[in-house]
């Protein structure tokens, strides 16, 4: 009875798990496609705006190009190469899903794509810490203008909203590398069971003909299996 419960418990608790999955991931996919779009609209701007020396402003205290030439390759890593990447790995993770043995060929812990998005995600936290604190400044020099307080529950929405995307985003990369590993687990598992399943084969075969032989040498046995043969040839 209690086997029966447990598998029917198994049964119901499958399904609500894929989900689960399948809304975490799709919430993944989601966030990383917008981070990704807004870090290239950023990129883009930057470029049309003759890149980072107009921006930067230790550039323009110091006019140097290495300076300009870092923030660019930072800017490019974070807002640019890192939510790509966090979008490479759940393709990744889902191409595991469906082809295990590409896997196992791979072995490729693709988790470690989806780790450098928290720093994308924290800088714009950041960002919009800061934005909060200066409108909360200027909401208290100027309590009737409403521009100031959409401007400050604006940056208090998307304040929370990233600080939520950022906890999303923890939780698909350790989803991914849960996957990546039970995948592995499986799949080596099952190999391990054909091996153990082909080598009793073999060895059901081998006693089987080491008996054939043997009944064959004892006394008496060879003279009746002679029998049998000049019996069918006849």
């Amino acid at each position: 009875m209690n086997r029966e419960a447990s598998e029917d418990e198994n049964d119901i608790n499958e399904p609500s798990y894929f989900c689960y999955k399948a809304y975490l991931k799709t919430a993944g996919y989601a966030i990383f496609i917008l981070y990704s779009m807004i870090g290239i609209k950023r990129l883009y701007d930057h470029i049309n705006q003759l890149m980072i020396i107009d921006q930067c402003i230790s550039c323009r205290l110091y006019e140097e190009q290495t300076t300009g030439l870092i923030w660019g390759l930072s800017e490019l890593l974070l807002y640019g190469f890192a939510p790509l990447s966090a979008l490479f790995a759940l393709i990744h993770a889902d191409l595991e899903w469906l082809f295990p043995t590409y896997a196992m060929r791979t072995l490729f812990p693709s988790f470690m794509l989806a780790l450098p998005i928290a720093f994308t995600i924290s800088s714009y936290i950041l960002y919009w810490l800061i934005d909060v604190i200066i409108d909360v400044q200027q909401i208290s020099d100027n309590l009737l203008e409403m521009e100031v307080w959409k401007r400050c529950i604006w940056a208090s929405a998307l304040l929370i909203a990233n600080v939520y995307a950022l906890l999303l985003a923890i939780i698909v990369a350790q989803l991914i590398y849960y996957q990546h590993y039970i995948i592995i687990e499986e799949q080596a598992i099952r190999m391990q069971q054909n091996l153990m399943n082909r080598e009793r084969i073999e060895y059901f075969h081998h006693n089987r003909h080491q008996n054939g032989i043997q009944f064959i040498n004892q006394p008496g046995n060879a003279e009746i299996m002679q029998n049998h043969e000049e019996l069918f040839n006849h």
